[in-house]
Parts: structure tokens; sequence; C-alpha cells
């Protein structure tokens, strides 16, 4: 009996803690950010130099294969690639490529070198899809490990309190019990 009243107290004090405290605010201040890359590449844009590398595998132009991927992507980088479709028109493929900013433009800045040096563009693709791959595992490799890191304050904080609970509960109860028995008699 005095595991179990031991247990709801300790639920008790959890749900009120849980229930009263901020734990967002605490991650912030702990420095458990979303990850926001600096690197450009957004949603989507692995995406789209995947479905490009496809495009150009099966033996579509560069503009053919970007007019293909702008279908298959999402809403940001479709965008982004019909704005360079609309730019070739006027200043040619490799100017438009060179010159495209916002999230695809390390994408575009390897295709226009490939169009500019006559390169293949489905290994400058290739490599690029590649490069952004090991990025983005290295990226998450390093997030792994530093979230142990970033998790001993709260792990300490939620989990201390229950273990002392457990551990000295029982023994503060059945003293309590053995004090106020006869005087609760």
């Amino acid at each position: 009996m005095t595991y179990l009243a031991v247990l709801v107290v300790g639920l008790l004090v959890h749900q009120t803690v849980r229930d009263r405290f901020d734990f967002g605010r605490v991650m912030v201040l702990l420095g458990a950010r979303r990850n926001r890359s600096t690197r450009a590449s957004g949603p989507g844009m692995d995406h789209l130099g995947q479905v490009l590398f496809v495009a150009l595998s099966a033996g579509l132009s560069v503009a053919a294969a970007l007019d293909f991927a702008a279908d298959e992507v999402g809403a940001v980088a479709a965008g982004e690639v019909r704005s360079v479709l609309r730019n070739a028109r006027h200043q040619g493929l490799a100017v438009a490529l060179a010159g495209a900013g916002g999230t695809a433009d390390r994408l575009f800045a390897v295709l226009a070198r490939a169009q500019l040096t006559g390169a293949s563009a489905v290994r400058a693709v290739a490599s690029f899809v590649d490069e952004d791959r090991r990025d983005r595992r290295a990226r998450a490799v390093e997030a792994a490990q530093r979230l142990p890191v970033k998790l001993t304050v709260p792990l300490a904080l939620l989990i201390l309190p229950g273990f002392v609970f457990l551990t000295f509960g029982p023994t503060v109860i059945a003293t309590v019990q053995r004090l106020l028995g006869p005087l609760l008699s």
C-alpha cells in the first residue's frame, strides 16, 4: 500500500509540474532550437535535384528536364524553376541559371557551370545530389551527437524527483505512520 501511495503522490506532482511549467521555453533557453540550416537546401530542393537527375538520365535536355521537374516538385521549387525558364527565354539558359537566386541557387549554379563548360549535366547533378545527401546526413549525425548533452538537464530535472520519491517515499510514509499512528487512532 505504501508503494501505491508514493506512486500516486509522484504522479500528482508530475502532473502539477507539467501543467504549470512551460517546458518549451526551457528547451529554447537550453538551446534546443530547431535546426535552421544556413545552407541553401530548403524543403523540396533535394527532391528537385533527384527529379532533375532522373530526367537528365532519361535523355532530356536541361531545359526540358527543368520543365519536367517543375511539375514534379513542391510549390516553392516549382516557382523558382519556372522563373529560371522564363528568364532563359530572354537571356539564355546558362545566364538565367547563373543569375538565379533563392533556395535552389546552388543547384542552378552547378547546372550553369555544366552548361557553360560543356560538361555533362547528368554527372554535375548526380554529384550535387550525392554531396547534398552527405551534407544532410552529416548535419543529422552531428545533431544526434549533441542531443544527449542537451537532454542532460531536462532529464535530471524530470527523473530525479521521481527517483527520490520512489526511494525515500516508503521510508517517510512508514515513519509518519509510526509517529502519528497512535495520535490518529
